[in-house]
């Protein structure tokens, strides 16, 4: 299935906010934009004619997610991001100040999805949310490109002393202000931060298609699931409904025990991803080492049509993986979401106020699942 996992990099709390009038008015003008407190909005044309302009905005974001991140999964060099910006790959947008970047966000084009991301505020500023709620704006005007809109919300609590102190809210965007619809809670990605302590953290994994172009709802009716805490059923059922889908999950019966289904691996980057696919065991590894790698997660998705699904979910629970999540409606036929988090740093979680549509205690659910089972 083409599940699209890109690192977004929403994080950093604002500081300040813009008023309700101003930031409808924001979003409906072309860029440049004068902000009323002296800052503009600017895009890569702003800072340069050509290769310049291109070199400048890499220079913005590389920097920018420097001071946030430590290190960037997705965008390691300045190179690579001006090579990204110059393919149209990555379309950034800027709060500028003084010259300098105050945030950064921007959009970036995948073969199947539009990814909203690379947001950050440089140390002291704001913006950045302001500039993705501009961007999610950018893509609904553009009639001739149907692409869903997708985002990976950075769900962990602040490093203390950083990003606003600790227990302050770590989230930039809210998927609920964009009109996003989260369909799943996986532990994917790692960020070090200024101070270089590395930890894995969970990321809310949240989707909108275009009014009028919606995919098809490719499920069945009823599915049957084994009623134990890593299936985290109750989250399973409110993800399925927010995403439209009308299946319902009922206990299941399960039979004697059969031996273990074999996985294979299909990619190891930027996590292991895994199937149970016999078609694509075959050209697979069945045999791999997660010590060393540049993930401690796996992820396996399930085919919710699956005829053994539920004893196979009560083999993989077994073998150490929880379900947290489902395949977001464009990708086609359901899935169910897998995941198995090795021994690793792991973030606190902190989830949003009012986080739109589901029970916070879901989300530490999940968390607190991850953090006791590492392998």
């Amino acid at each position: 299935m083409g599940l699209n996992f890109m690192m977004t990099g929403v994080t950093n709390r604002e500081s300040a906010k813009i008023a309700p009038n101003t930031a409808l008015n924001i979003m409906e003008r072309s860029i440049p934009i004068r902000l009323p407190d002296g800052r503009n909005i600017v895009g890569k044309e702003q800072l340069g004619i050509g290769e310049q302009g291109d070199r400048k905005a890499a220079s913005w974001i590389g920097s920018t997610l420097k001071h946030t991140y430590g290190r960037h999964q997705l965008s390691p060099s300045e190179e690579q991001i001006f090579e990204q910006i110059r393919s149209g790959k990555v379309e950034p947008l800027f709060v500028e100040k003084d010259g300098q970047p105050d945030a950064c966000a921007a959009l970036i084009h995948g073969s199947k999805t539009v990814e909203l991301g690379r947001a950050a505020n440089a140390p002291g500023g704001r913006g950045a949310a302001t500039l993705m709620w501009k961007l999610s704006r950018e893509w609904e005007n553009r009639k001739d490109d149907m692409r869903p809109l997708v985002a990976e919300v950075r769900m962990a609590a602040p490093f203390e002393g950083i990003d606003g102190g600790q227990g302050s809210q770590a989230t930039l965007l809210n998927p609920k202000k964009v009109g996003m619809v989260s369909h799943a809670f996986l532990p994917t990605f790692h960020h070090p931060g200024e101070i270089e302590h590395d930890r894995q953290e969970l990321f809310c994994f949240a989707a909108k298609e275009k009014p009028g172009h919606e995919k098809v709802k490719n499920a069945p009716r009823f599915i049957s699931l084994p009623e134990i805490p890593q299936m985290n059923i109750e989250l399973l059922q409110t993800l399925m409904g927010l995403n439209g889908f009308q299946t319902e999950i009922c206990p299941a019966e399960i039979g004697e025990k059969n031996p273990p289904h074999p996985i294979g691996r299909v990619a190891s980057v930027p996590f292991h991803l895994l199937t149970v696919d016999p078609e694509l065991i075959l050209k697979s590894e069945t045999e791999w080492d997660v010590a060393g790698s540049v993930s401690p997660f796996e992820l396996l998705p399930v085919d919710a049509m699956r005829t053994d699904l539920a004893a196979l979910s009560e083999q993989l629970v077994g073998q150490g993986f929880i379900c947290t999540g489902i395949s977001a409606p464009h990708e086609g036929r359901l899935h169910l979401l897998f995941a198995r988090l090795h021994k690793t740093t792991f973030a606190p979680t902190l989830p949003m106020n009012n986080f739109p549509g589901i029970d916070p205690k879901l989300i530490m659910r999940a968390h607190n699942q991850f953090s006791q089972a590492m392998q």
